[in-house]
């Protein structure tokens, strides 16, 4: 029998998670050290441990070790995600001497906002220029940061105030 559907494309297919988040909580729960021990010297005078155990031969584990395990899962669980260079936007563009570049294009001045010192301006401008170039190469990265709601409205505004220019591609 043949698919008929239209398969997805690869970027829909991958489920790519860059956070470490589950691995260190797995650690913890299966790895961490909970079990009391019980410190004795053995024949050369050297101290050592051993696990404790119950009368019944049962691991006695220390509540206050468990208490610490318990309190750093919390604190991981509460972490917000990490965010992978491929759940964001594209990154702006970058500029560097001369103030005035000589390209393949002509004169390619820095825009006047890079040389203000104004940091303010100058984060606004790089996030304007990120989600410009989002748009205009990676529109489904774009729909993705909306979908998860990673855009302000101040994005938003933006990007409706600045159409996408069809004829720079």
């Amino acid at each position: 029998m043949e698919n008929r559907r239209k398969p997805a494309s690869l970027a829909a297919t991958l489920d790519i998670n860059c956070d470490c988040k589950e691995y260190v909580i797995d650690y913890l729960e299966r790895a961490f050290p909970t079990r009391q021990m019980r410190v004795f010297t053995d024949d050369t005078g050297t101290p050592r441990s051993i696990p404790m155990e119950d009368e019944a031969g049962n691991p006695v584990y220390n509540p206050e070790a468990e208490a610490a395990r318990d309190l750093m899962i919390e604190h991981l669980c509460a972490l917000p995600p990490i965010m992978s260079a491929l759940d964001g936007l594209l990154d702006c563009p970058h500029y560097t001497r001369p103030e005035v570049w000589q390209g393949p294009h002509g004169a390619q001045p820095v825009p006047p906002v890079l040389l203000s010192g104004h940091h303010g301006q100058i984060e606004a401008w790089r996030r304007q220029q990120s989600l410009r170039q989002t748009a205009q190469w990676r529109p489904d990265v774009l729909d993705a940061v909306r979908a998860r709601g990673a855009l302000s409205k101040a994005d938003e505004q933006w990007l409706r105030a600045h159409p996408l220019d069809k004829t720079r591609r």
